[in-house]
């Protein structure tokens, strides 16, 4: 996945006119070994424990991969079991077992290559599989 995350608000209420910044997110049901791809976050995206919220999801992702990551946004990801974010520019990133979301996603995810991600190689771990199995 490719993406851009810009301009994302989350409307507390119909009444309150004002609305507070949103993330990207894997939302009600699990989703699992996704690759997020070279995306621009400038907003961010959020992988954790939802626990009662949307109807009860409790965990929505587990094993995904936030690959080459770039904006001014942030990473919340608290994933079930690993998860991976390797390769960032710009984007801080969350991961502490001691934040509320993280709740029962022991162990922390993997991190590897913050602020670095100008330099990440391959860039695209998508094209770099996908060239890989087109040209054996």
């Amino acid at each position: 996945l490719r993406c851009r995350s810009a301009g994302s608000t989350n409307m507390v209420s119909k009444d309150i006119p004002v609305g507070l910044p949103a993330y990207c997110e894997f939302h009600h049901s699990l989703s699992m070994a996704c690759l997020v791809d070279s995306c621009l976050l400038d907003d961010g995206w959020y992988a954790g424990n939802r626990r009662d919220e949307s109807s009860g999801a409790g965990h929505t992702s587990t094993e995904n991969v936030f690959w080459n990551t770039r904006g001014n946004g942030k990473i919340r990801s608290y994933q079930y079991g690993v998860g991976y974010v390797i390769g960032t520019s710009g984007v801080s990133v969350s991961t502490s077992l001691l934040n509320v979301p993280a709740e029962g996603t022991a162990p922390e995810d993997y991190v590897e290559g913050i602020g670095s991600g100008l330099t990440l190689e391959p860039r695209s771990l998508y094209e770099d599989q996908r060239s890989r199995r087109l040209n054996p």
